[in-house]
């Protein structure tokens, strides 16, 4: 049995198989049976889906014959089952962190590519040997990982990973907006309508003409992890285009749930039956793929910060097993964005939980600290969790996720219905931090997080500060009016002249 061991922390991946992408299997075609279960089939069949072929067994096939047929267009990877669930995909790509001043050169695999996120952050694209991809890629990661700094190992593979929107099913017809009561979101509205805040949704596709939402701007991430953003051309036609002048796509993949956590955060309240938490926010959209690894997602982290300069970002994707672990590109980028120099507040980071009865993991990015982990809440008296759901230390708080009323296209017609899951808490937690920064644009990201965890339902007692309710609750259950009322007292507060 082979195994890949991620160092930070140790995860071990336990190799099934070897495959490509973009090419033709040598030699024998027949594969071996992958004896997987029905949750890792649902993984293998999207890989298929997205163009890959595996074969079964510790034997590789013959990758000379590969490199023969295919030339430089194939893709190779091992398929790996994950400890906590579901299948990934090694690739021969390792991300590799330098010390401050290193040189990205190496001596027996030469230069190193820098990533566009963080300044000690690189990649290398080893080459597809006649035979052995595990030794290569086992053999650099022991290479590098010779060479720690801090106590850290400086090198990890790239790994793909099997995205999904966490439990989105969608009822007949649309609810009365009961969620806006429950988090008591009128009132907040009444002092804060998230004018001028930026709002970033992360996922696979959307409506880019839903008329219930005003796209301020939007960009694509492709497989290869390159960014294109938006462009128009005479005849309003949208592509999707590099900063070296390549297009990366001709339009934006249309995906009904991305659309849908998009208008929970800042559809138009304009009398339609949906109206977004933060009506007059700026909305700004980026896709991901669906097989992708960290850095497809720290890329789009980065671009919304920076290109973009929103001051949220919300993402409903992830590995439904709750497997994708926060390896060093994610961190980084998080870090990165919540930087609040240069008179910038940070940009916050929120994330759906994944759809699962476990306990979050520490290294996945649900559980980074540097990120609001959000559950959705039952349509019930107690707000009780979503039956299937993370939980434990890393859970923030909850949010409405029980068929909650939404942008929802029928038979492509611009539509309503009532989705269910986690994928839709997180947005309109999204939305309700702009509506904070709204009331109070001098606060940072990380009291803006304050305002919002220490808000929640039930409240403190009196005198008393906020603390987690239960593993299963976070802080408990978003509050809007509470929010806003909090961070407008904090103005107020530091307008007032101090006392003699």
């Amino acid at each position: 049995m082979l195994t890949i061991t991620i160092e930070r922390p140790p995860i071990t991946l336990t190799i099934l198989g070897s495959g490509l992408r973009n090419g033709f299997m040598p030699p024998p075609l027949t594969a071996k049976n992958f004896d997987l279960n029905e949750n890792e089939m649902e993984d293998f069949a999207a890989f298929e889906a997205a163009g890959w072929r595996f074969q079964a067994g510790d034997d590789e096939f013959d990758w000379g014959s590969a490199k023969n047929l295919n030339g430089n267009s194939m893709k190779p990877g091992l398929l790996a089952r994950h400890p906590q669930g579901g299948l990934v995909i090694i690739t021969n790509e390792l991300a590799i962190e330098l010390p401050p001043g290193a040189s990205p050169f190496d001596p027996v695999h030469g230069p190193l590519h820098r990533l566009p996120f963080g300044t000690s952050l690189y990649q290398l694209t080893l080459p597809v040997p006649d035979a052995g991809l595990f030794v290569i890629i086992a053999g650099a990661l022991e290479h590098f990982n010779q060479q720690t700094f801090d106590g850290e190992y400086v090198a990890e593979p790239v790994v793909l990973y099997n995205f999904v929107h966490p439990s989105a099913f969608v009822t007949a017809d649309p609810r009365p907006q009961w969620h806006w009561d429950r988090i008591h979101l009128n009132p907040a509205l009444r002092i804060a309508s998230g004018k001028d805040i930026r709002i970033a949704v992360i996922d696979w596709g959307f409506h880019l003409n839903e008329p219930q939402i005003r796209v301020a701007d939007s960009a694509y991430v492709d497989d290869d992890a390159n960014i294109g953003f938006q462009t128009i051309d005479g005849a309003g036609n949208i592509s999707y285009i590099d900063d070296n002048g390549n297009t990366l796509a001709s339009r934006m993949p249309i995906d009904d749930h991305g659309n849908y956590c998009a208008g929970l955060a800042a559809a138009l309240a304009d009398g339609h039956v949906v109206n977004g938490a933060a009506p007059d926010s700026k909305l700004f959209l980026i896709r991901v793929p669906e097989i992708a690894a960290s850095k497809h997602f720290a890329i789009a982290i980065e671009a919304a910060a920076t290109r973009f300069l929103v001051d949220v970002i919300s993402s409903s994707v992830g590995v439904k097993y709750g497997s994708f672990d926060e390896l060093m590109h994610l961190k980084n980028v998080i870090d990165k964005v919540h930087d609040t120099q240069t008179g910038r507040r940070g940009t916050i980071v929120v994330w759906a939980v994944f759809n699962a009865k476990m306990e979050i993991p520490p290294a996945s990015i649900e559980g980074y600290e540097g990120v609001i982990c959000v559950g959705g809440c039952m349509r019930n008296d107690n707000d009780d969790p979503l039956p299937d759901g993370g939980y434990g230390k890393a859970l923030d708080l909850l949010a409405p996720g029980d068929t909650v009323p939404g942008l929802w296209w029928k038979n492509g017609h611009p539509s309503t219905g009532s989705p269910s899951g986690s994928s839709c808490a997180a947005p309109i937690v999204a939305g309700v931090a702009a509506l904070v920064m709204s009331a109070n644009s001098a606060l940072k990201w990380n009291e803006v997080t304050e305002i919002v965890l220490k808000s929640c339902d039930p409240p403190p007692a009196d005198g008393q500060e906020k603390t987690r309710v239960s593993c299963a609750r976070g802080f408990g259950t978003l509050n809007a009016e509470r929010a806003i009322a909090k961070a407008a007292a904090a103005r107020r507060a530091s307008a007032e002249p101090e006392s003699a």
